[in-house]
């Protein structure tokens, strides 16, 4: 029996027709399954649109820093960075967007790896990681990262995708290539280790 495909994609940032053109690239079926990094919102033009486009697709998301900023701070636990005031203002407008961003786990497990992201606290198992490091970790975390399941991550803005190898096999994926700041929007597909990407239409950052 074959697998159904999964698309890991890397941090969209409301950069909607990016992830529309980079799903058609990929030939997205309705067998397949796809697996979003965080930071769905801030400094991209269509946070809305993309919900929607997620919705649609059944994507699967993970909590992000900017998303979880917010979160809190609609909980009044977090002061407003001043690069996610339109959002604020559109989550206070659409409750059922403010529930979404809510709901986000922080992180998921696909029958390729596991989805975070920021990454991942050394020697912490994945269950008992904190929030903090799973949405805002900035150290080099990869290098020091030894298991067996591959895990998929976003948040560190890199020109190409990071593979992080050990004993010769891939065993973490970065995949935030900048789209919202005029570069790349990047997926990853499983089982193939196939990359595709597109070019942003313009830098939203």
């Amino acid at each position: 029996m074959t697998l159904p495909r999964e698309i890991f994609i890397g941090d969209v940032h409301a950069c909607a027709s990016e992830l529309g053109r980079l799903l058609d690239k990929v030939g997205l079926t309705q067998t397949d399954r796809v697996y979003l990094t965080g930071d769905l919102c801030n400094r991209g033009p269509d946070f809305l649109g993309l919900l929607k486009l997620i919705q649609e697709v059944q994507a699967e998301a993970v909590m992000g820093n900017h998303d979880w900023a917010l979160v809190r701070h609609l909980e009044g636990k977090k002061s407003l960075p001043r690069v996610a005031e339109n959002t604020a203002k559109l989550l206070k407008k659409n409750p059922q967007a403010l529930a979404y961003l809510r709901s986000l786990p922080f992180y998921r497990r696909a029958q390729h790896g596991d989805i975070v992201h920021a990454g991942l606290e050394p020697g912490v198992v994945l269950q008992d990681q904190n929030p903090e490091a799973l949405t805002e970790i900035r150290t080099p975390w990869y290098k020091n990262y030894h298991k067996e399941r591959l895990v998929f991550f976003g948040h560190r803005v890199m020109k190409q995708p990071l593979i992080q190898e050990w004993k010769g096999q891939p065993v973490a994926v970065g995949l935030d290539t900048g789209c919202v700041y005029g570069g790349r929007l990047t997926a990853l597909v499983m089982p193939e280790f196939q990359f595709y990407s597109v070019v942003a239409r313009r830098s939203y950052g």
